[in-house]
């Protein structure tokens, strides 16, 4: 549902709400282990977040985005990274 909802948003313009599905995405694909394909949807939504100025929002993408460091390549410390990133 989030991926034919995406193209809409998209149609529309709704930048918001699009980069709140490609997160609700990354986090879906995420929990399936599909890390390469999470990390991607979480740079999609950091870029509209940032493009928006919302700040809470990125925090939490910086923090999925953490995660799926940690299980792409256990890359300890870009995962640390991306966590300090998304407490300043």
């Amino acid at each position: 549902m989030y991926q034919r909802a995406l193209a809409g948003l998209v149609a529309v313009g709704d930048r918001r709400c699009t980069a709140s599905t490609y997160q609700n995405l990354a986090v879906i694909a995420s929990a399936r282990g599909e890390h390469e394909r999470a990390g991607a949807l979480f740079r999609d939504a950091i870029r509209l977040r940032c493009d928006l100025g919302d700040h809470a929002g990125l925090a939490e993408c910086f923090t999925g985005l953490a995660e799926c460091f940690t299980g792409l390549a256990d890359d300890l410390a870009a995962a640390g990274r991306m966590a300090d990133a998304a407490v300043l």
